[in-house]
């Protein structure tokens, strides 16, 4: 425990309840949309500039599918990567189909019929059966240890997403630093992360899941941009998002935001040559 009875990491694998979690922000759309329709967006268009998107790591998934749902229609194997053994257990859950399991299906459907304009009959079932199918392996990680995945899941992957989860583990700047680098060395050459950090309003800088308060820690953007260009990525691209809007805010300078966001980095790894 830190001050003011927040959570810190030590305490998050106990404290962290992912039925909590799910219900308050995942329960509606309108928690997670924004991060589904970038998430859907930045795959479409890696697939559409003929970049290899053939195999996904999503490192610390949480207890939550709404990043590979996003990604579900382009890639053709997932590895999802999780720290709690509790939410390993939630995501197996649903791809087990046990009946308690979380209902992913408004998140499937706007995905297929507002997102791919698709409404066939069956298309969301057809989609929840591919992703389904080419989620491969649900694993342990743990982003402190100096072995960070489980072995024989180290990669190197196509691409890599990790939302909401180093800000979240880091103690420091310099602690981030070093986690941004271990994440690096699971992303092939030319291969891209994604990497969410969630910004919160002024006074604020955690989240809340029942009754208990997480950590975040506040990392500034050019900070975190020259982390990931310390760690061989380049041609990162910004973009602010906010939950609840399907619409990313244009030319808004990140330090005026007043609203929890996520601001999404995506960034290419280099090729190193002889």
């Amino acid at each position: 425990m830190v001050e003011h009875g927040k959570v810190d990491f030590q305490g998050y694998s106990d404290r962290f309840d992912p039925k909590s979690f799910l219900e308050s922000y995942c329960g509606t759309l309108d928690r997670r949309q924004g991060i589904l329709k970038f998430i859907h967006d930045t795959f479409k268009r890696i697939n559409e500039n003929q970049e290899l998107c053939r195999n996904m790591l999503d490192y610390g998934a949480g207890c939550s599918f709404h990043v590979v749902i996003g990604a579900a229609g382009v890639v053709s194997e997932i590895c999802m990567a999780e720290y709690t053994e509790k939410n390993r257990a939630a995501l197996n859950d649903w791809l087990k189909g046990e009946p308690d399991a979380f209902d992913w299906f408004p998140f499937l459907k706007q995905v297929v019929e507002d997102f791919e304009g698709n409404r066939k009959e069956d298309a969301i079932e057809d989609r929840k059966r591919r992703l389904k199918a080419i989620t491969k392996a649900v694993v342990s990680c743990d982003l402190r240890s100096e072995k960070i995945i489980q072995n024989g899941y180290e990669g190197p992957y196509d691409i890599v997403t990790c939302v909401g989860v180093v800000e979240t583990c880091a103690r420091n700047e310099e602690e981030f630093d070093v986690f941004v680098h271990k994440l690096s060395f699971l992303v092939r050459e030319g291969g891209k992360i994604i990497l969410g950090c969630w910004k919160h309003p002024p006074g604020v800088d955690g989240y809340k899941v029942g009754n208990e308060f997480f950590n975040d820690l506040p990392v500034e953007e050019d900070y975190v941009v020259a982390c990931l260009k310390k760690a061989g990525f380049s041609c990162i691209e910004t973009t602010a998002v906010y939950s609840n809007e399907l619409k990313y805010p244009v030319e808004v300078h990140f330090s005026k935001i007043e609203k929890k966001a996520c601001i999404f980095y995506v960034g290419s790894k280099a090729v190193i040559t002889n």
